[in-house]
């Protein structure tokens, strides 16, 4: 689905529920790798999924503060983007649910937590950590999901991110998040997945879908 010059893939269910899920690829990813990799139309076959891309120019990267840069770039795109699908959609704007992946993940916090407007149902992180300047005020129910072994953005943290632990304690303070280890698991994707093969299933029972 082309939108404002980026090209995302929207997967259609024949008999849908209302329900969105929008998916952030990693760093250096793309829609259509992270769709082969999560494969999420699997496990929700009555959900719009539309896997977006990031901003062309970065690598690839989501402009999600710190190091990738704080540019409002793909911000706008998201916001539109939701806006869109809402409007162009059979989409519940109570239905709509976030996703993302390592810096995907880091995009999506950015994205809910600045965008006051948006109200989601619910926001699911997997290997990330919240980099962007602003304090996090979010308040809605997020799981963030992330391996112990990790050693990229590691659980207890570096000179870049912050601990799951002390991120989860700043967004404890408004929002509902779970953070769930997963043991023995690195950063890699195949590796989650692989080592984690309910990865789809415990992500189905938090969003209730």
């Amino acid at each position: 689905m082309d939108f404002q010059g980026r090209t995302n893939i929207l997967v259609t269910p024949t008999n849908p529920d209302g329900s969105l899920i929008i998916a952030l690829h990693g760093g250096s990813g793309s829609p259509s790798a992270f769709k082969i990799q999560i494969a999420l139309e699997a496990s929700f076959p009555n959900s719009y999924i539309l896997y977006v891309d990031a901003e062309d120019g970065n690598n690839n990267q989501w402009r999600a503060g710190g190091d990738f840069g704080d540019g409002l770039e793909d911000y706008n795109y998201l916001r539109d983007l939701v806006k869109h699908m809402i409007y162009e959609y059979p989409v519940f704007a109570s239905q709509v649910h976030m996703l993302g992946y390592s810096n995907g993940c880091m995009m999506m916090y950015r994205y809910v937590n600045k965008d006051t407007n948006a109200k989601f149902a619910s926001v699911t992180g997997i290997s990330g950590s919240y980099i962007a300047p602003e304090d996090f005020t979010y308040t809605g129910k997020i799981l963030h999901l992330h391996g112990t072994d990790d050693p990229t953005v590691p659980k207890g943290g570096s000179a870049k991110y912050q601990s799951t632990d002390d991120m989860q304690a700043a967004m404890k303070k408004t929002s509902q998040i779970t953070v769930e280890s997963i043991g023995n698991v690195k950063h890699d994707f195949d590796d989650i997945k692989t080592k984690y093969p309910n990865l789809n299933e415990r992500i189905k029972l938090f969003m209730g879908l």
